[in-house]
């Protein structure tokens, strides 16, 4: 097949969980044999959208990738709008355009795509929230596949999610419980399947064998991995786990790995790493991988965690996180801080626990999201969805 792949911000250093989704997509769909064009922005960082990459094409392995410079930005009308859905409120389509215009977008991507879009069999286009798939939809209906990463957040009540949604050829979700929330809010969506994410160790590639164990830290830990801001829920791990040394002194260090963000506490056991997203091995040394947020479609980390057999302490309101857990029977969740003391204090006291739902972490990503599994998936949902009849436009 020949796939374009539009998404605002690509490149090998990115570590958001829908920039790796559409780099690995890339990656092994051209490594296969597939033709894979990727259409993106000159931005790479997520919170000023600056164009501070050279426009124009660059070949990154078999993967062909086409950069184009970010439409001008008023900042202040798209953080007023923002503010505006956040209160509660519907934008109205005029409102939406501009919106979307003045956060991630590209005429000049979309000129491009709409003069070669013929060449392809299909183009995926995400994550949801951003103009770059927005206008991708509207320029192709009867070709965009959109992978949405949809998290229940204003934007996602707004009226061209749910046209985009409804009108685009076909949806792939990351996890059934995305695909839920999305039936919720869009009751008359287009068709779609559940494809996911595949989930590798690369050092078990592409290191010597001598190399690929070092010795573990064997420090009691307890992990956090993500950007540090509430839309993640850092300040509650970092709540709960200040109060949980207060009641419990004694070792337990917080390490904060993989995102700048918010400030944290200067305190000896709180610590940031630099983490190895190659080896994952910064992983291993945790003893508790904590996973805080609310707001998910798929979370790679959850399963990089189980990847590297470390039990897993999620939020009970987040339906991803805690449907992963059940199926894999590899963590616990919690509500409150009366629940999440009870879970550290059984953790932490039982290192046959923590080896048991770590190694049952592992065996469901080995089975339901090695990249030969996810690659089945997707191959039949590509198949379905381009057979089936196209949205109304």
């Amino acid at each position: 097949m020949k796939i374009a792949i539009v998404t605002p911000r690509f490149g090998e250093h990115l570590s958001g969980g829908a920039e790796l989704l559409a780099r690995w997509y890339a990656e092994r769909l051209s490594a296969r044999g597939d033709t894979v064009d990727v259409f993106t922005t000159c931005a790479t960082d997520n919170i000023d959208w600056r164009n501070d990459v050279e426009p124009g094409t660059e070949q990154i392995g078999r993967v062909t990738v086409r950069r184009f410079p970010l439409r001008a930005r008023d900042v202040a009308l798209f953080h007023e709008l923002d503010a505006t859905m956040r209160q509660g409120f519907e934008l109205g389509d005029d409102m939406e355009l501009i919106w979307l215009r003045n956060g991630a977008s590209s005429e000049e991507l979309e000129d491009e795509l709409y003069t070669r879009v013929d060449e392809y069999d299909a183009v995926l286009a995400l994550p949801y929230l951003f103009g770059t798939t927005y206008f991708t939809y509207e320029i192709c209906p009867e070709k965009c596949i959109v992978i949405p990463c949809l998290h229940d957040e204003p934007a996602a009540h707004q009226a061209f999610t749910a046209r985009m949604l409804t009108r685009t050829r076909g949806l792939i979700f990351n996890s059934d419980a995305e695909a839920r929330l999305a039936h919720r809010l869009v009751p008359t969506l287009a068709p779609g399947a559940t494809v996911g994410v595949g989930i590798e160790r690369r050092s078990d590639v592409t290191r010597p064998p001598s190399r690929r164990k070092r010795k573990q830290d064997t420090s009691l830990s307890l992990l956090y991995v993500g950007r540090r801001e509430v839309h993640k829920n850092f300040p509650l791990v970092l709540e709960y786990f200040m109060r949980y040394k207060t009641r419990r002194p004694g070792d337990l260090r917080l390490v904060l790995a993989g995102g700048a963000g918010d400030p944290f506490p200067e305190r000896e056991d709180i610590v940031e790493v630099v983490p190895d997203w190659d080896s994952l091995d910064f992983f291993g040394d945790a003893t508790i991988f904590c996973h805080p947020g609310v707001n998910e479609s798929f979370s790679i980390v959850l399963l990089q965690a189980w990847l590297m057999e470390r039990p897993a302490v999620v939020h009970a309101e987040c339906e991803v996180t805690r449907e992963h857990c059940e199926r894999a029977n590899g963590g616990l969740w919690f509500r409150s801080y009366p629940e999440f003391e009870t879970i550290c204090d059984r953790l932490l006291a039982s290192p046959e626990l923590r080896a048991q739902l770590g190694s049952n972490g592992r065996a469901y990503v080995e089975r339901e999201y090695s990249w030969d599994a996810v690659l089945r998936r997707l191959d039949d949902a590509l198949a379905t969805l381009l057979q089936a009849k196209a949205g109304v436009a």
